[in-house]
């Protein structure tokens, strides 16, 4: 793997520098005791950050990792550059294209990752040469990922950067997806309640992707019954 390569140049470069420090030491004819001190010293700082990188590699290929980082504005911009890509994949295909999901709820807590939902005339019309267009541009096709209503793709390995559904635009898991998102942005004390849940979760479930997930559906299924009071769905194709 690429980070293996990585980790052992690492490696190799650390043992480099070890090399030197003796030249230096003994260039400088310091104390033999302290050149050992200070060799056995960058020898265990070395040992520690490869124990560190390989930790992380670990994390990065896990699927069951659950990780969740502090809103931040950039997650946006993501989503105004891959808007663009998307559009120019699609042409008029897509309808319209929005950004979904805990990334495009300012102040809330989340996975790296950017929802995307695009807006179609029918998800029965969405052909094989429009799936061919996303995966041009690096989209894994996942079929409906066991979610109704939907055509689910992934971007960026080893762990997604991009999570995008292809839905009928103004169906029902449209509007889900739209007045969720629109419910928590302007009613922060749910959105609130729904942070500190998944925080709460996300630390009891750290590498258990499935249960956090689960137990995170009473609270949205909650939020959902309120949200559509709040605003009725005005049609579903």
């Amino acid at each position: 793997m690429l980070i293996n390569f990585y980790r052992s140049i690492l490696f190799h470069l650390v043992i480099s520098v070890l090399t030197i420090i003796i030249v230096l030491l003994t260039s400088f004819k310091l104390p033999i005791e302290l050149g050992l001190f200070n060799i056995f010293i960058y020898y265990l700082f070395g040992r520690m950050y490869l124990v560190k990188l390989s930790v992380m590699e670990e994390q990065m290929y896990d699927p069951n990792w659950v990780e969740l980082r502090e809103y931040t504005p950039s997650w946006v911009e993501e989503f105004n550059k891959e808007k663009m890509v998307i559009c120019d994949a699609l042409g008029y295909t897509a309808l319209n294209i929005h950004h979904v999901g805990s990334t495009s709820i300012p102040c809330l807590a989340s996975k790296p990752i950017i929802d995307i939902i695009v807006g179609i005339q029918d998800i029965n019309k969405f052909k094989v040469e429009d799936i061919n267009k996303l995966e041009s541009v690096d989209y894994v096709f996942r079929g409906n990922a066991g979610v109704p209503g939907r055509l689910f793709f992934r971007k960026g390995l080893p762990r997604a950067k991009f999570h995008l559904s292809v839905a009928t635009l103004e169906g029902a898991y449209w509007n889900k997806q739209i007045i969720f998102r629109d419910y928590l942005r302007t009613h922060p004390n749910d959105a609130k309640e729904y942070q500190d849940l998944k925080v709460k979760l996300a630390h009891q479930y750290v590498n258990d992707r499935a249960t956090y997930t689960n137990l995170k559906d009473p609270l949205i299924k909650s939020i959902l019954e309120k949200a559509y009071l709040w605003r009725p769905p005005l049609s579903e194709k």
